[in-house]
C-alpha cells in the first residue's frame, strides 16, 4: 500500500499488521481499532484521521502529518517509534504534507 491514496477510507478494525504505508494518504481515514502492529508509516498523511484504540505495537511513525488527528487509547510498546511528527496546519507544511 506504499503511496496509496486512502483518503476518507473506512479501515476500522482492519488488519494492517506489517503493512508498508509509507507515503500513503490516509487523511480523514477511520483507523479506529485497526491492527497496525509492525507497520511502517514514513511520510504518511494522517491529517484528520481517527486512530482510536488502534494497535501500533512495533510500528514506525516518522515524518507523519498528524494535524487534526484523533488519537487515544493506543496500544504501543517499547518497540513503537514515533518521531519527527508534523503537527502544524497544512498550509505550514510544504515539505511533507
Amino acid at each position: 500500500m506504499q503511496s496509496a491514496n486512502l483518503t476518507d477510507a473506512n479501515l476500522s478494525g482492519a488488519n494492517l499488521s506489517g503493512a508498508n504505508l509509507s507515503g500513503a494518504n490516509l487523511s480523514g481515514a477511520n483507523l479506529s481499532g485497526a491492527n497496525l502492529s509492525g507497520a511502517t508509516l514514513v511520510g504518511t498523511n494522517l491529517m484528520k484521521a481517527s486512530i482510536v484504540l488502534a494497535n501500533i505495537r512495533g510500528a514506525v511513525l516518522d515524518k507523519c502529518c498528524i494535524y487534526g488527528t484523533s488519537v487515544w487509547g493506543l496500544m504501543l510498546d517499547e518497540e513503537t517509534k514515533q518521531q519527527n511528527l508534523i503537527i502544524t496546519r497544512p498550509d505550514e507544511t510544504r515539505d511533507y504534507c
